[in-house]
């Protein structure tokens, strides 16, 4: 079993220099998800106003379909002991599973349920291993707004 993890990301990004406009930030936004896309990323940017300025946030995408996952029940058992070693790191209470994106790839974007508008995702790959079983690669947490 192999796990990585990363640093909590920040939900909001500021983006905007003093002076510009709007529409540039759109324009930025559709090109950032496009890539994003591309790139098979579960998340994408939403614009937003806050205290009268525009800001750049990320958001889970919202055409990934929810759905069960791959794995089976020791794996299911392994994959929250990693992620609640990440929650206790970062100071947060053990992990409760809120839903499972399906990425088209075959990873799986698990959420974990929290407060508030700040969200919290871990990526995680299922790989079949050559001695027989599951590795299971973790990327997270992988902080983002919730609307």
């Amino acid at each position: 079993m192999r796990a990585s993890s990363l640093i909590p990301v920040c939900t909001v990004l500021a983006v905007l220099a003093s002076g510009c406009a709007s529409s540039s930030l759109g324009t930025s936004t559709d090109a950032y998800n496009r890539r994003a896309a591309a790139e098979g990323s579960a998340f994408r940017f939403k614009t937003e106003k806050l205290n009268g300025a525009d800001r750049l946030t990320l958001v889970l995408a919202d055409d990934l379909p929810s759905g069960p996952t791959r794995a089976d029940v020791p794996t299911r058992r392994n994959i929250l002991l990693l992620i609640a070693d990440t929650e206790a790191t970062a100071g947060r209470p053990p992990p409760e599973i809120e839903d499972v994106k399906l990425l088209p790839d075959g990873r799986e974007l698990w959420v974990i349920k929290t407060q508030g508008h700040n969200g919290v995702a871990y990526l995680v790959r299922l790989k079949a291993s050559a001695q027989g079983g599951t590795d299971i690669e973790i990327s997270g947490a992988r902080g983002y707004y919730k609307d």
